[in-house]
């Protein structure tokens, strides 16, 4: 299980707070991949991990939305959508975090979601962050 290594040039949004937070939320994706590798992980340290990445995800929506609505983001209510689908799916882990396969569904979920999530469609804003210059 391969750790995400940022890179300024592919994953900036425009937005100094919000690449700050998509940093952070790069850290702990690697630290929960990092604890999947260890051979005596526990599901309890794992469902850790995933809470603490739930709760900085919901945090960095919240601030993602206000930026969006300032900036006059034309589809932020898509964007919106997306957040409330990441919810479902991170509830749905959570609730399985007892499972065998528990450690290849989170891999999977954190590294489709941020390909998917950051480097696909947060990317749809950064051309109207740029026009705006925020």
């Amino acid at each position: 299980m391969k750790k995400i290594v940022w890179d300024s040039g592919k994953f900036s949004v425009g937005h100094v707070e919000l690449d700050n937070q998509h940093q952070q939320l790069v850290e702990i994706i690697n630290s929960c991949i990092e604890l999947s590798r260890l051979p005596d992980h526990s599901s309890v340290s794992m469902m850790k991990c995933l809470i603490k990445m739930n709760n900085y995800a919901q945090l960095h929506f919240r601030c993602e939305e206000k930026i969006l609505r300032e900036m006059g983001y034309p589809l932020v209510n898509d964007h919106l959508e997306l957040h409330a689908e990441y919810a479902r799916k991170m509830e749905t882990l959570l609730q399985s975090a007892d499972q065998d396969d528990l450690r290849e569904k989170i891999y999977e979920f954190l590294m489709q979601w941020f390909d998917q999530h950051i480097l696909k469609e947060d990317m749809k804003y950064k051309p109207h962050m740029m026009d705006k210059e925020v």
